[in-house]
């Protein structure tokens, strides 16, 4: 039996014909005269008529209602409007740019960055990809144009081993100097690479020894931040390789740290005076007018001021938390069960909206009368601001993966409703573990999504 849980609103659960581009190509190609796909949103399926009239006019028309409206916008992006659906009015798909075989790839990818620069003589962009698996090895490749789908990408650079035992998070550092890698590992390291040779200089251990889970730079990378299950988050100086600070919580500093966000904007009212001897404080580089972001397991957000390392606030978003992202105004947070994500005013912390993944629970699931949700872990949220697909208007949206429920959409930060849905997983292959977010443009980017068995898909 499924119960329906209160919330705000929900995600519903939305399938697609796998192959449906390749049903539109073959009808605009004039190898069938006519075709169908499916769409399956919330139980409910929808069967789209594909026809061709005239050289390059293709009309879709939905066969259970008029009230269903679909139409591409571009190449890979699809809008699917739905005027009469209770949870759902419009919707945008998005389906891959490329789907990609890592060479000799036998083991699952588990972590990835990505850094884009303009070539001086062509003005083009070029994206530089690194990789991470589950045997400690990391592979950097460069982005080739586009290409058929399943081709195979070589690594121009490989570091193997680079760590003993999973990579769990990458981090290219910002151009000038996006020759330069961090990377952490269920081995408690984290280390620094150069992706011109391969070579280590440098290694950061020792401090903490429960497992690493989040990693963010600050500003060009000469300070970043690794957050532990130990409960604390160590800012360090990449030159020295010196631990310059330690963050925990003050009423539980057990409590288990599991994602990391900071943001340029301050929200202290606190004075600047540094605390500090000179000495220690020439090592803080881009510091001031920052704050951090902290998720603990235990569903507390705790904030602090990076200029001068003073404790600000914390709140507890009543729900555990996997994730955790902040825009301009907002903080929202993915749970770690139960598909939840939760957004909340950035200065009051007050709760703005509410959404859930699938937004029903399994009853055959419960174990002593407490069911569990299926939307399952919601593993990682990034803020991202888009072109919109019919103004010149920007929109600033938060996308998340769930690796649970082998899904990645999009929500309006603005009301948190569900802005776009990532088509290319209904073959059922898990997508465990990442996905990055590049910015191209001004408002605009790409996302590539790695997952098991050298699986790499570029939207």
């Amino acid at each position: 039996m499924i119960i329906t849980l209160t919330v705000d609103q929900a995600i519903p659960r939305i399938e697609i014909q796998p192959d449906f581009v390749q049903v539109i190509t073959d009808v605009q190609l004039r190898k069938v005269k006519d075709e169908s796909f499916w769409i399956n949103i919330a139980n409910q399926t929808i069967n789209i008529h594909v026809t061709q009239t005239g050289p390059t006019t293709t009309i879709f028309n939905c066969v259970e209602s008029q009230q269903f409206k679909f139409t591409r916008l571009d190449s890979y992006i699809f809008q699917l409007v739905l005027k009469d659906h209770e949870a759902l009015k419009s919707l945008l798909i998005r389906v891959p740019k490329q789907h990609l075989i890592i060479e000799h790839m036998n083991s699952d990818l588990t972590a990835i960055s990505t850094t884009t620069t303009t070539i001086s003589t062509t003005g083009e962009h070029e994206v530089t990809i690194v990789l991470g698996d589950s045997h400690g090895t990391i592979d950097k490749f460069t982005m080739p144009g586009l290409t058929t789908l399943g081709s195979t990408l070589k690594p121009n650079l490989s570091i193997s081993p680079a760590h003993l035992l999973d990579i769990t998070n990458l981090q290219i550092f910002p151009s000038p100097s996006s020759t330069v890698l961090l990377s952490t590992s269920l081995d408690f390291t984290t280390k620094i690479w150069s992706l011109l040779d391969g070579t280590n200089p440098r290694v950061f251990k020792g401090v903490q020894l429960e497992r690493i889970t989040s990693l963010v730079l600050i500003g060009h990378g000469r300070n970043f931040i690794t957050g532990s299950t130990d409960g604390s988050a160590v800012l360090w100086e990449c030159g020295s390789g010196e631990k310059l600070w330690v963050g925990r919580r003050v009423k539980n500093g057990k409590d288990a740290v599991l994602d990391l966000c900071v943001t340029d904007e301050s929200v202290s009212k606190i004075s600047k005076t540094k605390n500090n001897s000179d000495e220690i404080q020439d090592k803080f580089f881009e510091c001031d007018d920052k704050t951090l972001y902290v998720a603990h397991q235990s569903g507390t957000i705790s904030i602090w001021d990076l200029g001068t390392r003073c404790f600000l606030a914390e709140f507890n978003t009543l729900s555990s938390i996997s994730s955790v992202t902040v825009s301009k105004t907002k903080i929202i947070t993915g749970s770690s069960d139960g598909g939840l994500i939760k957004c909340f005013d950035r200065l009051t912390h007050k709760l703005l909206w509410e959404t859930q993944l699938f937004n029903c629970i399994d009853e055959s699931l419960s174990d002593d009368g407490i069911h569990k949700a299926t939307g399952g872990e919601i593993t990682k949220l990034r803020y991202a601001e888009l072109n919109h697909h019919h103004s010149k208007d920007k929109v600033e949206v938060v996308i998340g993966l769930s690796s649970d429920s082998n899904c990645i959409f999009s929500l309006n930060v603005k009301n948190g409703e569900l802005y776009e849905w990532f088509s290319g997983f209904s073959d059922g292959r898990p997508l465990d573990f990442d996905f990055e977010v590049t910015k191209i443009e001004e408002h605009d980017c790409d996302v590539y999504v790695c997952g098991k068995a050298g699986y790499l898909l570029q939207y």
